[in-house]
């Protein structure tokens, strides 16, 4: 059986978070394979549903403006939903889909910054 990864944004109660790779290791020491592989009780990290993210996107648009910057784009995978209410919030409007170079589709919000 492989390793579990964790959703991101999510550590495990014993400590354990995943890496940028998205394996699981131990956040403090200690090692092997997770020791609550089987189970899901995970809980969000302490910023997550605080609006950190949307008044990150609003702060960085009003660095856009002041610097000239006549609009705003944030381009969301599909189906990343908690990155699309923070669009939405911050004022952005859907704006179509688009293919990257890599062939990924994502989702465009646009926000005019007057």
């Amino acid at each position: 059986m492989g390793r579990r990864r964790l959703p991101a944004g999510l550590r495990c109660p014993c400590g354990r978070r995943p890496d940028a790779r998205g394996d699981d290791r131990p956040a403090l020491r200690g090692g092997g394979p997770h020791p609550r592989a089987g189970q899901r009780r995970l809980r969000p990290l302490p910023g997550l549903g605080r609006g950190l993210a949307t008044r990150a996107v609003r702060l960085v648009c009003g660095y856009a403006a002041a610097a000239g910057a006549r609009a705003a784009v944030i381009q969301v995978e599909p189906g990343n939903a908690a990155s699309v209410a923070v669009a939405r919030r911050a004022g952005f409007a859907p704006g179509g889909q688009r293919f990257a170079d890599d062939g990924t589709l994502f989702d465009r919000y646009v926000r005019e910054l007057g």
